[in-house]
């Protein structure tokens, strides 16, 4: 497996959804509505692989995530992490829109429900929740990539926003804007160093001895016949080396032909030590490896 995928979704509506209450980290447990919606879900991803599962305290991601995994016998773990609950409401918990409206008036109630800095009374902001969301993605990462997993995640419509914040860069503007569906799952791909340790996604140059991926990396950095461009493992471009048959110069010549090329990285049997420094002044990285193209490209 080459990439890794994160599925995550938002619970079903719940009894303090459908009658417009604060919820936050207060239980309130699945409608009839909710747990059609979270067989939605379940059968959107019924095909994917989910190999570990994440869930919060509350029943409502719980039972969500219940529905899924009737799908995937192949999930053997779930665990438990409550840097991915709802947004605390503090003081709000429990209370619906229409009171906090008539008692504080419109214009506070939005300030409380989707500014960025302003907490409610012993809640938190959306900037408070950014830091453990962010704390519990940089978790996530490292532990998808130590154990080789595609995860499913059963969370809450303001853990999911600031998920979707850092995930998907957004600005703030927006991400204050966005309404998080019941319905809906948000897919994710983490992309894995393949087994020569490069970065899939990188842009590589190859030296090789002909034109196609079947070719032998050649050893001659500045005197191979071709260089093979990729990007995101797909050969780009063919470039036949105008300098293999010239006179010196031929690895400084190469060297700034890649630079123009923006290449991240540059693959050949042996590098000279006229062709290194000139790497090295253009800044960029180069690795001496052996073998097929094709072998290191699929790792």
């Amino acid at each position: 497996m080459k990439n890794l995928k994160i599925y995550l979704f938002r619970h079903g509506q719940t009894y303090y959804n459908k009658n417009k209450i604060f919820t936050g980290w207060k239980d309130s447990r699945l409608t009839s509505l909710g747990k059609k919606q979270a067989g939605i879900i379940a059968k959107k991803l019924k095909d994917k692989q989910v190999d570990v599962a994440f869930q919060t305290s509350l029943s409502r991601s719980k039972d969500t995530l219940k529905e899924v995994l009737k799908y995937h016998p192949e999930c053997k773990r779930i665990i438990t992490n409550d840097d991915i609950i709802e947004r605390g409401y503090g003081d709000l918990e429990g209370k619906s829109h229409k009171a906090i409206i008539k008692k504080y008036n419109k214009e506070q109630f939005d300030k409380w429900h989707r500014s960025w800095k302003i907490p409610p009374k012993n809640g938190e902001s959306f900037e408070m929740i950014e830091k453990r969301v962010k704390k519990f993605i940089k978790f996530l990462v490292k532990f998808m990539k130590k154990n080789k997993v595609n995860v499913a995640i059963s969370a809450h419509g303001n853990s999911i926003r600031l998920f979707r914040k850092i995930i998907e860069k957004a600005s703030i503007k927006e991400t204050c804007s966005w309404n998080i569906p019941y319905d809906k799952s948000f897919e994710y791909t983490i992309k894995l160093k393949n087994q020569r340790g490069v970065k899939i996604n990188m842009k590589i140059a190859i030296a090789c001895d002909s034109k196609d991926e079947s070719s032998e990396i050649s050893s001659r950095g500045g005197r191979a016949p071709f260089y093979l461009i990729f990007e995101k493992e797909k050969l780009v471009e063919i470039i036949k080396n105008p300098f293999a048959m010239g006179s010196r110069g031929a690895g400084w010549s190469v060297a700034h032909m890649l630079a123009n090329k923006k290449v991240d990285l540059i693959i050949v049997g042996k590098v000279g030590s006229n062709m290194e420094t000139a790497l090295k002044e253009k800044g960029l990285k180069f690795k001496e490896v052996s073998g097929k193209v094709k072998d290191f490209i699929n790792g």
